[in-house]
C-alpha cells in the first residue's frame, strides 16, 4: 500500500501547514485522514498536540473570520470605511441637487 503511504505523507505536510497557520480544524480532519490511509506515528503525534492544547472542533485559534477566504470576514474594532470617510468630506454636490436626489 505505498500509494496510501505517500497520501497519507501528503495529509500530513497539509496539516502541518494548516497548523502553522492557525487551522487546527483544518489540520485535525487532515491528521484523521491520514491515520485513515496509513496509520503513522507522527500523524498521532500531532493530533494528541492537538489535543493536549485545548483545541475543541469548531473553533480554530483565530479571531475574525478564516484566512483562507471559505469564511465571513469581520471588521476589527476602531477600522473605519476610508470610502464613506472621503465622501463625507469633500462633496461634489451642491444642496438643491441633493435635494432633488430625495424626492
Amino acid at each position: 500500500m505505498e500509494v496510501n503511504r505517500d497520501e497519507a505523507e501528503r495529509c500530513i505536510d497539509i496539516a502541518t501547514a494548516a497548523l502553522t497557520n492557525n487551522q487546527a480544524e483544518k489540520a485535525v480532519r487532515f491528521l484523521e485522514k491520514a491515520q485513515k490511509l496509513f496509520p503513522t506515528d507522527k500523524a498521532r503525534a500531532l493530533l494528541d498536540l492537538i489535543a493536549k492544547n485545548g483545541f475543541t472542533p469548531g473553533h480554530d485559534n483565530q479571531s475574525g473570520g478564516t484566512s483562507d477566504g471559505t469564511g465571513p470576514r469581520q471588521r476589527r474594532p476602531g477600522e473605519e470605511d476610508q470610502g464613506e470617510k472621503a465622501s463625507q468630506t469633500a462633496k461634489s454636490y451642491t444642496s438643491d441637487q441633493l435635494d432633488a436626489v430625495k424626492k
